[in-house]
C-alpha cells in the first residue's frame, strides 16, 4: 500500500514539475524577442510582412516544442470565431478568385492569440509577455518622442501627409496610438513598473506619445475605457450603488455636452494652440464626416451591389473604385467590413469573438477569481477587460483584427483565464461578476 502511494505521488510530482529550464529559457527568449518586435513594422517586406512576423514564427515553433516536451496541447481560443471569419472569407474567395492572401494573413495573426495562450500556462513565461509588452510600449514611445524633438523621421514616424502626427515605427498613427493605449492599460492592470513614480512617470510618457499621435479615437478609447474600468472595479467591490452612479453620471454629462455645447467652435479655437491640436482635434469634425461617407457607401454597397456571399477579403477599395464611388476607402470598420466582405458567416463570426471575449473578461475580472500566482501580474484584472472593450469599440473605426498586437492582447486574456482562474468549488455560486 506504502510503495502504491509512494509511487503515485512520484506520478504527480513529475506532471506537476515545471518545463525544464532551458525549454523554458528558450520559450522565455521567444516570447519576449515576439512582443518587442511587435511595433517594428517598417521597412515593409514582401506582402506587408515585417519582423513582428519573423517573430511570431519564432515564438510559434519554439511554443510547439515547449509544449510537445511536456506532453502539453496547445490551445486554441477563439477557435469557433475564427473559423467562421475565414468561412465567411473563403467562399467570396473561391468564387471571385481573389482574396486568398488575406485569408492565410488572417490564419496567421490568430497564431498569436494560440502561442500566448499557451504558453500563459507557466506564470513565468506569462509575467513575461505582459511585462516585456509594458517595457516595449514605453520604450517605444520615449523613442518615438526623442524622434520627434530630434528631428528623427524614421523614430517619429512623421510625414509630409500625417502633417505633425507620429506613428513611429507602425507606418501609421492610428495603428502606433492603438497600440500604446493597450500598453498603458496593461501597465496599470499589471502596476508595473512596482514602484508608483516609476509608473506613473511610465503612464506620462504614453500619454504624451497618444498627444502627439493625434488619434481621435485613441484619446475617446482611453475615456471609454478609464471609465469602464473604474466601473467594473466598483461592481467587482460590490459597490453598485456607486457604480451606477458613475455610469448615470457620465451619460448625462455626454448627453447633455452634446446637446448644449457647440462642439464646432471649440473644435476650432482648440486647433489654434499648436499644429499637434490642429492634426488631432481640430480635425475631429472632418473625421467624422468622412467616416460617415465611408460608412453610408459601405451600407449602400450592401444593400445594393454585393452579392449575399461578400464581395471577398479586403475588396472594399476595389469595389468602390469599380463602382466609381465618390470617396473610394477601406471600410474603416470591423462590423462593416465582415457583413460587406464576409456575408453573414464572417459577420456571424465577428460577433461570436466578440461574445467570447466579453465572457472571458467578465470571468477574469469577477471578485477573488484569480490564482494567487496570476494576480501577483495582474492585479488588476478588471483593467485588462476595459482594455478589451476599447478595441471592440476601436473596431467601430478602424479594422482593428488586423492588428496584430490585438490578437496578441486576445491570448493574454485567454491565457488569464484559462490558466489563471482559480477552480471552482462544487456547490458554491461565483462572485458578483461585472
Amino acid at each position: 500500500m506504502t510503495g502504491t502511494a509512494i509511487d503515485a505521488s512520484a506520478v504527480i510530482a513529475r506532471l506537476e514539475n515545471p518545463p525544464p529550464r532551458r525549454a523554458r529559457s528558450l520559450a522565455a527568449f521567444a516570447i519576449a524577442a515576439a512582443v518587442f518586435s511587435l511595433p517594428l513594422l517598417r521597412p515593409l517586406g514582401p506582402s506587408n510582412t515585417g519582423i513582428p512576423d519573423a517573430g511570431l514564427v519564432l515564438l510559434v515553433i519554439i511554443t510547439v516544442q515547449w509544449a510537445s516536451g511536456r506532453a502539453y496541447s496547445l490551445r486554441t481560443p477563439y477557435i469557433v470565431a475564427m473559423g467562421l471569419i475565414v468561412l465567411g472569407g473563403a467562399i467570396p474567395a473561391t468564387i471571385t478568385g481573389e482574396g486568398g492572401l488575406t485569408l492565410a494573413q488572417d490564419v496567421f495573426v490568430y497564431f498569436w492569440a494560440i502561442a500566448l495562450a499557451s504558453l500563459g500556462r507557466d506564470p513565468q513565461l506569462f509575467a513575461i509577455a505582459v511585462r516585456t509588452w509594458v517595457v516595449t510600449a514605453v520604450l517605444g514611445a520615449a523613442l518615438m518622442l526623442v524622434g520627434i524633438f530630434a528631428g528623427i523621421p524614421y523614430l517619429s514616424g512623421q510625414n509630409i501627409a500625417e502633417g505633425v502626427r507620429a506613428g513611429y515605427t507602425f507606418g501609421e498613427p492610428n495603428y502606433a496610438s492603438n497600440f500604446f493605449l493597450t500598453g498603458l492599460f496593461l501597465l496599470r492592470a499589471a502596476r508595473y513598473p512596482r514602484r508608483p513614480v516609476w509608473r506613473w512617470l511610465c503612464v506620462g510618457v504614453l500619454l504624451v506619445a497618444l498627444t502627439y499621435n493625434g488619434s481621435n479615437g485613441a484619446f475617446l478609447g482611453l475615456a471609454i475605457g478609464t471609465i469602464a474600468g473604474a466601473f467594473f472595479t466598483r461592481v467587482k467591490r460590490r459597490q453598485i450603488t456607486a457604480a451606477i452612479l458613475l455610469a448615470g453620471s457620465c451619460l448625462l454629462v455626454a448627453g447633455a455636452g452634446k446637446l448644449l455645447i457647440d462642439t464646432d467652435a471649440i473644435l476650432a479655437q482648440v486647433s489654434k494652440i499648436s499644429p499637434v491640436a490642429k492634426d488631432s482635434i481640430g480635425r475631429l469634425t472632418s473625421s467624422e464626416g468622412s467616416r460617415g461617407e465611408v460608412t453610408a457607401q459601405t451600407t449602400g454597397m450592401w444593400l445594393n451591389d454585393a452579392p449575399w456571399y461578400g464581395i471577398g477579403p479586403a475588396r472594399t477599395l476595389g469595389e468602390m473604385r469599380r463602382l466609381l464611388e465618390p470617396y473610394p476607402k477601406e471600410a474603416h470598420n470591423d462590423y462593416i467590413a465582415a457583413l460587406l466582405e464576409r456575408g453573414p458567416l464572417g459577420a456571424l463570426g465577428v460577433l461570436t469573438l466578440m461574445g467570447s471575449l466579453a465572457v472571458r473578461a467578465r470571468r477574469v475580472s469577477a471578485r477573488d477569481a484569480l490564482k494567487p500566482e496570476y494576480e501577483r501580474i495582474i492585479p488588476r484584472p478588471e483593467l485588462l477587460a476595459a482594455m478589451t472593450g476599447v478595441m471592440a469599440f476601436s473596431g467601430l473605426f478602424y479594422e482593428v483584427l488586423h492588428y496584430r498586437h490585438c490578437w496578441a492582447l486576445f491570448g493574454v486574456l485567454a491565457a488569464l483565464e484559462i490558466w489563471g482562474r482559480k477552480p471552482r468549488q462544487p456547490g458554491v455560486l461565483p462572485g458578483v461578476l461585472p
